[in-house]
């Protein structure tokens, strides 16, 4: 009986973090956008259950703009770690996850206080960053297409 019991919870928790760590999944690849007319491209992979990610402008053959990107589980919560330019890291914790849509926050943050990803399709993916500068709300969106 104790061994059946042991059997299930992990079966139960192998199948549970399957169905919720694999909804991340859609982000692996390399994405294309542009920002500011220069392309932008962000490229994610998962090793075990974390998530890497990397982001950067290029201008011709120069890196304007580097950022490093991380989605992993810590202390039973999926956070979002950005650092830019080799910057201190910045934590977002995931507070809204459907199939489609993640949605990481950090009110603490200046700005921006969220970050979204939202799938829209094989090959689209739309993803923002918003919140307050001067009092003001503000939002920065880009559209990627998916590139392999």
């Amino acid at each position: 009986m104790k061994t059946t019991s042991t059997l299930s919870l992990f079966l139960f928790s192998t199948l549970l973090f399957s169905q919720y760590g694999n909804r991340f999944d859609w982000l692996i690849g390399t994405w294309h956008s542009t920002m500011d007319g220069s392309p932008f491209t962000e490229i994610w992979l998962k090793k075990e259950n974390t998530y890497y990610g990397k982001a950067f402008i290029l201008n011709n053959t120069d890196t304007v703009f580097s950022e490093t990107l991380r989605i992993e589980k810590i202390d039973n919560h999926w956070v979002f770690i950005a650092s830019i330019n080799h910057s201190a890291p910045t934590l977002f914790t995931l507070i809204e996850n459907d199939t489609n849509t993640l949605i990481f926050e950090n009110k603490e943050h200046d700005f921006p206080n969220k970050v979204v990803y939202e799938n829209k399709g094989h090959k689209n993916m739309i993803a923002w960053i918003e919140g307050k500068v001067k009092g003001e709300t503000k939002k920065e969106e880009y559209l990627y297409t998916k590139v392999k």
